[in-house]
């Protein structure tokens, strides 16, 4: 069979052949090639290096998520205590004897004298195994009473303070309730 042109035989044994690699003489897409498997190594060096920066990214997520999560879980809880707090002071200055209440009404539509004091958030510090539990004083609240004029619109008021997150800064939260006669 002579039909087939000598040129096209040579571009066909051309691309059969793989040049051979300067380092070792061995075919370039040889698997035993001492480049090809330095080359392989380093893309190998190169996926974990990506993959332990995608992994630090999402750590670093998944922190700030949870930070994020701890800080609206107290305010959450702050808000409950503080409503409690307010509701018990509320009880004890409706429905208590005179002399047990909490505040005194004055005729003046002056606050109270003396706010009552206290802390909202009272978590138990990590000290040293041997030593007694104690805890620290955090998120500081005031309650008072102000006296109006009228009969019936005497209130008392609670204040505290949020600690500040991230960019945000630290506000003062005040509630309050209207006292019935």
């Amino acid at each position: 069979m002579t039909w087939i042109c000598q040129t096209r035989i040579n571009r066909r044994s051309r691309h059969r052949r793989a040049l051979p690699c300067r380092g070792c003489g061995t075919s370039r897409f040889d698997r035993n090639c001492r480049r090809f498997r330095r080359l392989r190594s380093a893309f190998s060096l190169v996926e974990v290096l990506v993959s332990l920066f995608i992994l630090t990214l999402s750590a670093v997520g998944i922190t700030a998520a949870w930070r994020l999560a701890d800080y609206q879980e107290l305010l959450t809880r702050v808000d409950r205590r503080a409503e409690r707090i307010l509701r018990e002071y509320y009880e004890l200055q409706t429905f208590a004897p005179a002399d047990s209440r909490p505040f005194t009404a004055n005729a003046s539509p002056s606050p109270s004298a003396s706010p009552i004091t206290g802390y909202l958030y009272r978590p138990r510090l990590i000290t040293s195994q041997g030593s007694s539990g104690q805890f620290g004083n955090l998120i500081p609240f005031s309650i008072s009473m102000t006296n109006a004029t009228a009969p019936g619109t005497n209130q008392l008021v609670l204040t505290y303070t949020i600690p500040s997150y991230g960019t945000q800064a630290s506000r003062q939260v005040t509630k309050t309730v209207v006292l019935n006669p």
